[in-house]
């Protein structure tokens, strides 16, 4: 057995649960305690035949660093597509940090996921929204506690691909705050902003992926 993981904002446990068969152990910190029984439940379907399933499972249900001091220290600590919505990140990240021996790793999209709605929102509401934060507005901070970032891009598959063409429309005005009525509206801004009605798989520049890492500071057990 390898060693152990810590998947902080774990969600149902994509960034984790690929390293069970090399994990002795996975601590599992999300806010919502359906997604950690969800990744449990996926965990406990996971087997030999498939090369995984073999790590044992540890659930921390809190907010993170509000929760640090409840969960152990680790070889590696994951943190995918969580950065976006950290109001203090130094705090975050130090705790990420003290949490690792041997490193980080923290993905996240290379622009906020819902910028590509911009247009949107200035379309039906007026609304100027940020086209922050960036890759590079979370890299800057952390180099400045003094860790080395080191930087990968890549391309995955869109974030959202639906059904349907009437699926992606119901979706944006949802998120819009718009009533069922704006449907024709929407979906003639959709198409405007190059979303083909017969391949409906997302907005925007498609889905470039950032891997942050950099090493970790804890020591010991």
């Amino acid at each position: 057995m390898g060693g152990t993981v810590v998947d902080v904002g774990s969600g149902a446990g994509a960034a984790s649960l690929p390293l069970a068969a090399r994990a002795s152990r996975i601590t599992a910190v999300d806010t919502d305690p359906a997604m950690l029984s969800s990744l449990t439940a996926i965990a406990a379907g996971l087997g030999p035949d498939d090369g995984r399933g073999l790590a044992e499972i540890v659930t921390v249900a809190g907010r993170w660093p509000d929760v640090a001091d409840r969960v152990p220290v680790a070889d590696v600590v994951v943190c995918h597509h969580v950065l976006y919505n950290v109001m203090e990140l130094r705090p975050f990240v130090e705790a990420l940090s003290e949490h690792a021996r041997v490193r980080v790793v923290v993905e996240m999209t290379e622009r906020h996921p819902v910028e590509p709605m911009n247009p949107l929102w200035r379309r039906f509401h007026g609304l100027e929204r940020p086209e922050g934060p960036t890759w590079e507005d979370a890299v800057a901070p952390i180099s400045s506690l003094g860790h080395d970032v080191k930087v990968e891009r890549w391309d995955a598959a869109p974030l959202h691909i639906y059904e349907s063409f009437d699926e992606m429309v119901a979706y944006h005005r949802r998120r819009l705050c718009l009533p069922s009525s704006s449907d024709p509206e929407v979906a003639a801004a959709l198409e405007e902003l190059g979303v083909d009605p017969a391949n409906p798989v997302g907005l925007g520049r498609g889905r470039p992926l950032i891997t942050l890492w950099w090493a970790g500071t804890a020591r010991g057990l």
